[in-house]
């Protein structure tokens, strides 16, 4: 059963054990689990172990539909769980364009909240490349409006960084894992063309979406 539970995993599948004895539990359910997926009524308590199951099955149904990226984080448990599916658009566009070509699809041009995610973006764009984020300022950048409707202030700016009227925000790596934040336009087609990702809910217990 192990190199079972291993080809299922491998082939993107969540494995989930449930240990019914008490104490130690039975050796080796543990190791076959998906990381966060064992669970194991340790106290005899099956009132606790119910839902414990049903958010298991819940979380194990939470995912990214073929072709997109997933962002995952970690949660208290250890569940590698997406917090937004990520889709990298074919054309450069303006920002008013992208923002309306991701809300087509249910989403918005893709926000960051932690170094995490600033490096998660990084990662899905070629090296140098200018990619939009979901990020308006005002009020010589004191003012930020983001695109998940947010009220988070992290930023990276680069140096110089925010520019007074020009109300847009793009990332571009400056150095090996490094990137900074730079003012735009919202609406110059010859220079500020670029491209941008897509963020999307996953699919989940309560949200069904095409695969």
């Amino acid at each position: 059963i192990k190199e079972a539970a291993e080809s299922f995993r491998n082939d993107g599948g969540i494995f989930i054990t449930i240990d019914y004895a008490t104490g130690q539990g039975i050796k080796g359910l543990e190791d076959i689990a998906s990381p966060g997926f064992y669970l194991n009524d340790v106290d005899a308590n099956k009132e606790k172990l119910i839902p414990d199951v049903i958010y298991a099955l819940c979380d194990a149904n939470c995912f990214c539909p073929d072709g997109l990226v997933a962002y995952n984080v970690p949660d208290a448990r250890g569940r590698e769980l997406p917090l937004g599916c990520y889709h990298v658009a074919d054309v450069a566009a303006v920002y008013e364009a992208a923002d309306q070509n991701c809300q087509r699809q249910q989403g918005f041009v893709a926000t960051v909240h932690n170094d995490d995610k600033n490096f998660f973006m990084l990662s899905m764009f070629p090296q140098k490349a200018r990619y939009w984020l979901g990020l308006r300022t005002s009020n010589n950048g004191n003012t930020l409006t983001w695109a998940d409707g947010s009220s988070d202030p992290y930023t990276w700016w680069a140096q110089s960084n925010p520019v007074n009227g020009q109300n847009c925000v793009y990332g571009q790596q400056t150095s090996g894992l490094n990137s900074r934040w730079y003012s735009a336009p919202c609406t110059d087609p010859l220079k500020n063309s670029m491209t941008y990702a897509c963020q999307l809910r996953p699919c989940d217990s309560e949200y069904y979406c095409w695969t």
